[in-house]
């Protein structure tokens, strides 16, 4: 509970601050309209990530309810309120469960927390945390994988397949990796969430098409160009835009000063290097290609990163531990406590 109390202290303060000065914009915009109950003015490609949606919508109703107590005088909380909220709670999932990855793969508390901080501290998540956006439920559902990878619990790894897809449906192309991984489960368990996984996401496209139409009225027919476009013209501009300045900025950008702790650990030599990457939860580098892909296909990179981010705290939190220079460190610093 202390864990998850101060991922809320990370995140809370700063996605307000973001709340209370932002413009809606893009899919913020998209997001609210869904809330509202709009989807058929909202493009295919988003229309079916409901869940934050929803939640948001519920949050908002209940607040609704409360201000009646207070009166006719009492403010009014704005639909980007009950996001804020969501996202908060959500994100802070994410980081406790970020902290719990690395102490299950043999961190101690001290570097576990900086794991954490160093995911939640971002300042794409706080962009994140305060906008209405839906990528905090997938961020999520990748923890909980990683998680069920390291501690090995078949019942959470079935319940992030189960919520993947509806999540986010790029998250598709990281159920091979989990599948393969989760042999800890036997394959009709594994596929049989697969197959709840796709049910779920077919009945969400089938209640929305038939409550929310599009004026066109076929609604899949705008979802093949839609992809048909990530792959002609993101990949080969990504690709661009990855070989140049900014766009190396922007691989940076997401995790700021804590990218310098990643570099080491990767220095030293190959021993130093096996120190902490073997302990790492199996298929952690499967997950990062992944998200590779997620970010060629995206013409936001820096947004896509973030879903490395499970891996990235608990690489930092075992490079912390493990790592012959900074154990080294450590010694040099605790010594005048001594």
């Amino acid at each position: 509970m202390l864990v998850f109390l101060l991922a809320l202290s990370v995140l809370a303060s700063n996605a307000y601050v973001w709340l209370v000065n932002y413009v809606p914009l893009g899919d913020v915009s998209r997001y609210q309209l869904m809330a509202l109950g709009h989807h058929d003015q909202v493009p295919a490609v988003h229309r079916y990530r409901v869940v934050v949606p929803l939640l948001a919508r519920l949050v908002a109703e209940v607040l609704r309810s409360l201000r009646a107590l207070f009166g006719p005088n009492a403010p009014s909380l704005p639909l980007g309120f009950s996001f804020y909220l969501v996202n908060t709670f959500l994100l802070a999932l994410s980081g406790l469960l970020i902290y719990r990855t690395a102490r299950v793969s043999g961190a101690s508390a001290g570097p576990a927390l900086l794991g954490m901080v160093a995911v939640l501290s971002s300042g794409l998540v706080t962009f994140v945390a305060g906008s209405a956006l839906a990528d905090s439920l997938p961020i999520l559902v990748v923890a909980l994988w990683l998680y069920a990878l390291a501690a090995r619990t078949g019942g959470w790894l079935l319940l992030g397949i189960i919520c993947s897809l509806v999540a986010k449906e790029q998250l598709a192309l990281m159920l091979p990796v989990v599948l393969f991984y989760g042999s800890f489960l036997s394959w009709p368990r594994r596929l049989g969430a697969v197959v709840l996984a796709g049910g779920l996401l077919l009945a969400v496209h089938y209640v929305v098409n038939v409550y929310y139409p599009l004026p066109g009225g076929n609604d899949q027919a705008e979802v093949l160009p839609v992809l048909l476009s990530h792959v002609q013209h993101h990949l080969l501009a990504s690709l661009e835009f990855l070989a140049s300045l900014d766009g190396i900025i922007s691989l940076l950008l997401p995790f700021g000063g804590f990218n310098l702790l990643f570099v080491c650990g990767f220095m030293g030599g190959k021993a130093a290097i096996r120190t902490w990457s073997r302990r790492l939860p199996p298929g952690s580098a499967a997950m990062v290609g992944c998200v590779c892909l997620f970010m060629l296909l995206s013409s936001d990179i820096s947004r896509m990163l973030l879903f490395a981010g499970p891996v990235f705290g608990v690489a930092v939190a075992l490079i912390v531990e493990y790592h012959p220079w900074s154990c080294a460190l450590w010694r040099r610093l605790a010594a005048p406590l001594r």
